[in-house]
């Protein structure tokens, strides 16, 4: 019997009190449809390895093998390149395949098999067919192709490897993983933004797999405790009664077993109100996460550009209010140093989404040149004056998680490219844009400003623009805790895009968040960030009425969550704030307001820790409700 290796490695993390790892789906599904012949299911004997482990462990786990297959993406190509070679000099005899997106859809231009000569074959693109039919000409004795371009599957009816078995084995050897789980109800993606590769892969038409398969694993993942579930379609919700259908069997089971104790999807670019539809479903029982409105840009020049279609603006505001109305927290992603994004245009995202009612989470993301993506292109590259700089990526750690020791490898780092300038964005404004985020995201979105900016945007017509313009000139000009933080915060991207890597190893390792690494520090001396700012209002804005003005501080300080208090906390007030600023009601009349806060913590210490890890949902604001 031959013996064949998927290698899928991986990082653990602490999640939910466990150490977890994700189970490897794209291996996973590749054995389940492969071993669909009865020929390789009897001839070969399969071993998945999942965790990155420790070199020298690894080598003695892997024994006579006759086929290595490496899945890779930029979290693990180091270390896949690594452990193949190190195969290949011990093994020379045994075929490697690699496989995944970081695989170049030019190899032959670019020299890959001269750079990797441990690597026998390539497999651009999906997988399934090409990994059977390799191994089917290995078993007859043929050479290997150097390199296969994918044939697409034309039906996803083959197997799932979560109900065919394919992960029993691994689960059963690791009982203390809190695992975790990717699945797809359709494949395909219909958008070709230029900045992703997502659609190269795949091309646009969407596939679906079967109801009955994508049931059955919902009631597998219920069965077998999956902690943290990730629908993997590009946008799971665009066939409205099918999906429906998913979602309710997904929250029965949920809320029969507690499981998947949390699952997140990714939702249509360009939702309807139907989606939402489906959103409240699938949030109604407060155990799934956040509604995302993916938009990287709100310039139409540059989403024309990188051939994107936002949500009609109309649509993004009625969404963004539905779902506040209906408690459901939504999430947006930005994307800095695209073609054609400005300075003056990034500022101006920001205030059309707020504008909007984007008032939940923003996380921003350096441009990243992704190997097949078609901005990586030389002619985009060379159209855009595009520089970049390579870094070690967010996915480098320890061996060490929350005080546990892992078998794991952390000596070879896996790196990413990652946009410092363009034709459009000198390297000081990317600097600049990147701080004007950090000033929304830290005090807006973390909460220390936004009851105020959102009722002096409806009480006075100020707009979101103007009012963070205003407040990031006062920080840099202002001594005190949040000028500290800004400048450790920019110091820290002037260096880190310079590349010098001598630097913050908490916000090195996960420098897309760094302008959420001050929030922490800020969230500790919250008293004493909210008396600076309060400065700045009194100068700027004490045309307000001094007793409304008065309550309107007031309000702020409670909408921002105390360790030191104790919750709910009930007040009076003149003025009907919170439903003058959440739901469009009258101001002048009084309202006794409630603020309350979920979360439970044992320490002041554990509180700023997970911060950074919950900043989704805004841990460092209460809930805030009209009582009367």
């Amino acid at each position: 019997m031959k013996k064949i290796y998927f290698f899928q490695p991986q990082r653990g993390y602490f999640f939910d009190g466990k150490i977890s790892y994700y189970l490897p789906y794209s291996v996973g599904s590749l054995w389940s449809y492969a071993r669909q012949n009865p020929r390789i299911n009897t001839e070969y004997d399969a071993t998945i390895i999942f965790k990155r482990h420790a070199i020298k462990n690894l080598m003695e786990r892997v024994k006579d093998p006759d086929v290595a297959i490496f899945s890779c993406y930029i979290w693990n190509w180091e270390y896949n390149k690594h452990v193949a070679q190190l195969l290949k000099e011990k093994y020379p005899n045994c075929l490697i395949i690699f496989g995944g997106p970081q695989i170049t859809n030019k190899p032959l231009e670019n020299n890959f098999f001269r750079d990797h000569p441990y690597v026998d074959t390539l497999v651009n693109g999906e997988g399934e067919i090409a990994l059977q039919n390799i191994l089917l000409e290995y078993l007859d004795g043929q050479k290997p192709k150097r390199l296969v371009q994918f044939t697409r599957l034309t039906e996803l009816d083959y197997p799932s490897p979560y109900t065919s078995g394919v992960f029993n084995k691994i689960m059963a050897e690791n009982p203390d993983i809190g695992w975790q789980a990717v699945m797809e109800t359709n494949r395909g993606c219909p958008y070709q933004c230029t900045f992703c590769d997502w659609g190269s892969l795949t091309y646009s038409k969407t596939l679906k797999f079967p109801a009955e398969r994508v049931l059955g694993e919902y009631t597998w993942m219920s069965k077998n405790k999956i902690e943290f579930l990730i629908m993997a379609d590009a946008n799971f919700g665009i066939f409205h009664d099918r999906d429906k259908e998913f979602i309710q069997h997904l929250n029965n089971l949920q809320v029969q077993t507690g499981y998947p104790k949390t699952t997140i999807a990714n939702w249509p670019k360009n939702a309807k109100e139907r989606v939402v539809e489906l959103a409240k479903i699938f949030f109604s029982h407060g155990k799934n996460r956040g509604f995302t409105i993916s938009v990287q840009s709100m310039d139409e020049v540059v989403l024309e550009a990188i051939k994107r279609k936002n949500m009609d603006i109309n649509n993004m505001e009625a969404m963004l209010k539905l779902c506040e109305d209906e408690g459901i927290s939504t999430y947006t992603e930005m994307i800095i140093g695209l073609p054609h994004e400005t300075k003056e245009t990034w500022r101006k995202n920001f205030d059309k989404l707020l504008a909007a009612g984007q008032h939940s989470s923003i996380d921003v993301f350096f441009l990243g040149m992704l190997e097949n993506a078609e901005l990586n292109s030389p002619e985009q590259r060379k159209e855009h004056d595009i520089k970049w700089i390579t870094v070690p990526s967010g996915v480098n750690g320890t061996s060490t998680v929350d005080g546990i020791e892992l078998d794991e490898d952390y000596d070879i780092v896996e790196y990413e490219r990652i946009v410092t300038q363009t034709k459009y964005m000198s390297f000081q404004d990317m600097v600049d844009s990147y701080m004007f985020a950090h000033v929304v995201i830290a005090y807006h979105f973390a909460g220390w400003t936004q009851t105020i900016s959102r009722f002096l945007h409806k009480y006075k017509g100020i707009s979101y623009l103007d009012f963070y313009a205003r407040l990031e000139n006062y920080i840099k000009n202002t001594p005190g805790i949040m000028n500290e933080q800004y400048y450790r915060i920019r110091n820290f991207i002037e260096q880190f895009l310079s590349g010098n890597m001598d630097l913050d190893e908490n916000m090195k390792k996960d420098f897309h968040f760094a302008l959420w690494r001050g929030v922490p520090i800020l969230a500790e001396k919250s008293k004493e960030v909210q008396e600076e700012i309060f400065k700045l209002f009194d100068q700027e804005w004490c045309g307000l009425d001094s007793n409304l003005y008065e309550e309107l501080k007031e309000f702020q300080r409670l909408s921002m969550y105390d360790y030191d208090s104790q919750y709910p906390i009930q007040k009076s007030f003149s003025y009907n704030l919170a439903d003058y600023i959440y739901y469009n009601k009258p101001l002048e009349q009084p309202a006794n307001i409630e603020f309350s806060y979920p979360l439970k913590w044992p320490n002041l210490g554990h509180y700023l820790e997970k911060i950074y890890f919950l900043r989704k949902r805004n841990p460092v604001r209460t809930h805030i409700k009209t009582l009367s």
